[in-house]
């Protein structure tokens, strides 16, 4: 499937009748050059954009694959690896976010449908021209040939503004847990609320106990193919799915109202 569709409007559609393994969202927002060209807009904040992408089968209830902001969305899938530089990337045809559900896709058959919600305002751009179709949003699926039983899922889980402590229970199927407290600045530029320490529990006796030094090693060792990349929001786990998954841990200063805990798992789609 294939939509072209425009910058400060919500869009409500829906993808049948593919097997479909990620989504691509060509944002291609467009400046002034001050010469009577154009060149790229400058990006205020992708987290301003919103997105909600929901499976609907008939045998099943509906399943969220995603739901809130786009930035929020991207660094659960990328953080700590090189595809969140590549999604985030400026380049000739805009900035190019795939959603890449590998080595997952979904099988969309008979009445199945994935709803997808949409809208870029155009204050997630300091400079943008919306006018006579100088920017543009192109949607597209990226089709596969197989469906697969499961699919990975994003779940956020807000700190709680003025909050120095996490207190929570993050389900099943867990893959990736990210702390996400600062959406300006990389971590080690970053002066907003860091984790100083901690516990991640599941079943089966699973037992992460860790510390903001710890954690960092971790990250900064994700990117052994690429020690030039800036460590984003800290990875505190990435692995094999674990379940009844329960964080606690410690801030070194109050959170901030957008710091959250975003989540991947594996949902049964089934």
């Amino acid at each position: 499937m294939r939509k072209i569709l425009n910058f400060n409007t919500a869009y409500d559609f829906e993808v049948t009748k593919e097997t479909v393994g990620g989504l691509l969202f060509r944002l291609d927002g467009k400046a002034s050059d001050g010469e009577g060209g154009l060149k790229a807009a400058t990006v205020a904040d992708l987290n301003k954009i919103s997105i909600e992408v929901t499976l609907r089968k008939a045998n099943r209830n509906e399943l969220v694959i995603m739901r809130g902001y786009l930035m929020d969305n991207i660094l659960g899938f990328y953080a700590q690896t090189v595809k969140f530089e590549l999604v985030t990337k400026q380049t000739t045809q805009g900035i190019l976010v795939y959603i890449d559900f590998d080595p997952a896709a979904i099988a969309l058959n008979g009445e199945d449908k994935l709803q997808i919600k949409f809208n870029a305002p155009r204050d997630a751009w300091t400079d943008i021209r919306t006018s006579e179709d100088e920017s543009i949003i192109e949607f597209q699926t990226m089709t596969k040939k197989q469906g697969t039983s499961w699919i990975p899922v994003i779940k956020s889980f807000p700190i709680g503004y003025g909050k120095e402590n996490i207190d929570m229970d993050l389900g099943n199927r867990v893959v990736k847990i990210v702390c996400i407290t600062d959406f300006t600045a990389d971590y080690l530029s970053s002066q907003k609320a860091k984790i100083r320490d901690g516990a991640l529990k599941a079943s089966q006796g699973f037992e992460k106990a860790f510390n903001d030094t710890q954690l960092l090693c971790e990250n900064m060792h994700m990117f052994d193919n690429n020690p030039e990349s800036d460590v984003e929001d800290l990875v505190i786990y990435q692995g094999e799915p674990l379940d009844d998954v329960k964080l606690r841990a410690n801030l070194d200063k109050a959170a901030e109202e957008k710091a959250k805990i975003v989540v991947v798992a594996l949902e049964n789609i089934q």
